[in-house]
């Protein structure tokens, strides 16, 4: 076979898995709840549930990249040169799929086997959302604010215990993906810092 030939397949299967993703992110905008079934997103690309199979080798490579196509899309709506609230329009944009949320969540379940493909997107999707957060918070802001400012009429208390409770439930996800993550240190840490801003009059 010469290497004509060879690319030949290959890159069509390379379309058609980008044609699928794309077919399978505009299901989930056009779908509220659980999101669109697998019969509807092969529908759309003119395959059987097995054709779409094919091209993924099993549903959990399938919904993984799924997911790894929304973080590469939500990527393209914020920018790592700008302060960290330029990041927001990724997490509205998430807000309104909640079926890819749910999908999210179903797939993190299986993270913690290193042989299934859950783990090898959650841990390049921590990888990269790290690295840019941290770039985004080196950033500074056109103005700061007081934590009094920032909250409003937001009641603080109940606030800081949703946000607590947030990170508990995070870092236990993170943990299933990094051994050497210390969730109770991490956890304590943060803590300290709510604390402070409870007791924080400005």
């Amino acid at each position: 076979m010469t290497a004509k030939e060879g690319r030949g397949p290959y890159a069509k299967g390379v379309l058609k898995r980008g044609e699928i993703l794309t077919a399978a992110l505009a299901a989930y905008d056009e779908h509220d709840g659980a999101g669109p079934s697998m019969k509807a997103i092969a529908a759309r690309v003119g395959l059987s549930e097995q054709g779409l199979l094919h091209y993924f080798g099993s549903r959990e490579a399938l919904f993984t990249a799924i997911l790894a196509e929304r973080d590469r899309v939500y990527r393209q709506t914020y920018d790592v040169g700008k302060p960290i609230e330029d990041l927001l329009e990724a997490v509205r944009l998430q807000v309104q799929t909640p079926g890819l949320s749910r999908l999210y969540v179903a797939m993190a379940a299986t993270a913690a086997d290193p042989q299934r493909p859950p783990h090898r997107y959650f841990t390049e999707h921590f990888k990269t959302l790290t690295e840019d957060i941290e770039k985004m918070l080196l950033v500074q802001p056109d103005s700061l604010t007081s934590p009094a400012q920032a909250l409003g009429d937001v009641d603080r208390l109940t606030f800081i215990t949703r946000i607590l409770i947030a990170a508990a439930d995070g870092l236990q996800l993170r943990s299933l993906i990094d051994d050497d993550l210390d969730v109770v240190a991490d956890l304590g840490r943060l803590v300290a810092v709510l604390q402070a801003l409870i007791g924080s009059q400005g």
